[in-house]
């Protein structure tokens, strides 16, 4: 290799490079993938929670309607029974979209990779490799 003409050193370098980029794009690529079935569900609870208090609005007007004309219970007792149902369901079916977005990690191995190239480029030692349940792992702060 010491023989060998800078110029050339340094298209290989050059290569080596975007092929290590390429293959951390794929891997960014995967892993948000993996991560997208849990954002679906956590989007459409939140889509249903938003139509649950859109229910909620509809129902009231219709119970105006109906207590009026029955029999029975006192108008204000009828709207606080239905709203307050409408409102817990919409209310767990947040909670649902609250803890399906939890679950969610990011790219973790594409961070530690892009770590592990920036590390070898410099000439440091790279971080510790992520965990294998995948929390934790963030970007450093750009020095300013």
């Amino acid at each position: 290799m010491a023989n060998r003409p800078i110029g050339e050193l340094a298209g290989a370098v050059q290569d080596d490079v975007s092929a290590i980029v390429g293959d951390i794009s794929h891997l960014a690529r995967a892993e948000l993938g993996r991560d997208g079935a849990k954002i679906a569900v956590a989007v459409v609870a939140f889509l249903a929670a938003g139509a649950g208090v859109v229910l909620a609005l509809i129902l009231l007007s219709i119970v105006v309607a109906e207590i009026l004309v029955a029999v029975g219970l006192i108008p204000w007792v009828a709207y606080l029974i239905d709203t307050g149902i409408v409102l817990i369901t919409a209310g767990a079916l947040a909670l649902i979209g609250k803890t399906a977005l939890s679950k969610v990690s990011g790219p973790t191995r594409t961070i530690h990779a892009i770590r592990g190239l920036t590390a070898a480029i410099v000439g440091s030692e790279p971080d510790h490799p992520p965990q294998a349940d995948g929390g934790g792992t963030t970007l450093p702060e750009a020095a300013t």
